[in-house]
């Protein structure tokens, strides 16, 4: 197998298993057999060695000593204790960040909002986090605290793989003209609205129930998921052709 070919079908196993994992066909928890992944596509181990290194700096598989890949299957306990600890984080921002925050400042806040709206109606999971991170990151900007900020920014990584894996983003519909506003943008917007009015108390309220609403709406078990060796079957894959080794 050429490099070209080899660096094609990293890609598409790459690109293949994110996307089960970010839709949910996969299990949290799942093994990565590098045997079953290479039987179904009939390809060599290096691509598929080199795609799961990829998906675990994204946090988004667990590669076990001796024990193979998996999908991140993170307990109750650490979802709960991640967002508790951004929540504490987030409220410190805002108290250190009071009277700092600037008219820019919650322009770009509102063109966060409406960007996490317009991503829920097209079904956009990833331009959804990135508006949502953007928000979040927005409500420490003005700290002054480097530290704060940067450990604020790890958790939302964290906390966005919790929302890739749990939350209930594929199982509903958007429709901007006939729903109402989705509540976890809502309180995005009350936030900015206590923010706006000098409101910092307000607004730490309005963050907390953000927190744990968010939280709430992560469920950790949901039918339909398949078989790491039924990923592949409907499809004949654009690679089959190619040679193994």
């Amino acid at each position: 197998m050429t490099q070209s070919v080899k660096s094609s079908m990293e890609q598409v196993i790459y690109e293949d298993l994110k996307q089960a994992i970010l839709k949910r066909k996969l299990r949290p928890g799942t093994q990565l057999l590098e045997t079953t992944i290479s039987e179904r596509l009939q390809v060599s181990r290096t691509p598929i060695r080199a795609a799961l290194r990829r998906l675990a700096q994204e946090g988004l598989i667990d590669l076990v000593p001796n024990r193979g890949a998996f999908v991140i299957q993170p307990s109750q306990e650490e979802i709960q204790e991640a967002y508790q600890m951004r929540a504490r984080l987030e409220l410190m921002g805002l108290e250190l960040g009071a009277g700092q925050f600037t008219e820019a400042d919650f322009q770009r806040m509102e063109h966060a909002c409406q960007d996490e709206v317009a991503a829920l109606e097209r079904g956009d999971m990833l331009a959804y986090l990135a508006a949502n991170k953007l928000f979040h990151q927005l409500l420490v900007s003005r700290s002054g605290n480097r530290f704060l900020v940067g450990m604020t920014d790890q958790l939302l990584e964290k906390t966005n793989i919790y929302v890739m894996l749990y939350d209930l983003f594929y199982d509903r519909q958007y429709h901007a003209t006939t729903d109402p506003i989705p509540a976890g943008a809502q309180q995005h917007r009350a936030i900015l609205a206590a923010l706006r009015a000098g409101n910092i108390d307000q607004a730490s309220k309005r963050l907390e129930e953000h927190v744990v609403q968010s939280v709430a709406e992560l469920k950790t078990t949901r039918p339909g998921y398949l078989g790491l060796d039924e990923l592949w079957r409907d499809s004949s894959n654009a690679n089959n052709a190619l040679p193994t080794s």
